[in-house]
């Protein structure tokens, strides 16, 4: 029962992109980021991406600056909190 807000950020915003998990073996909390820029995605495939999730939640389609995308997801824990 709580807020819900629904959008997909457009592309061209730079800013910092973190990914924040929680660790139940170690009790501790990590944090990755780098610098990144959103891009926008065509139509029919932001469809597709946003239902694979939760579609009623927000998306932001971003680059990072300093790492490809395949380390980005190989190295960075998983999270809901960016």
């Amino acid at each position: 029962m709580g807020n819900s807000v629904t959008f997909v950020t457009p592309g061209g915003i730079g800013g910092i992109a973190g990914r924040l998990a929680f660790s139940s073996l170690s009790g501790m909390f990590s944090l990755v980021w780098d610098e990144a820029v959103t891009v926008d995605c065509r139509k029919k495939l932001c469809a597709a991406v946003c239902r694979a999730s939760t579609p009623d939640w927000p998306h932001t389609f971003v680059v990072p600056r300093f790492a490809s995308m395949l380390e980005y997801k190989q190295y960075a824990p998983a999270n809901h909190c960016t």
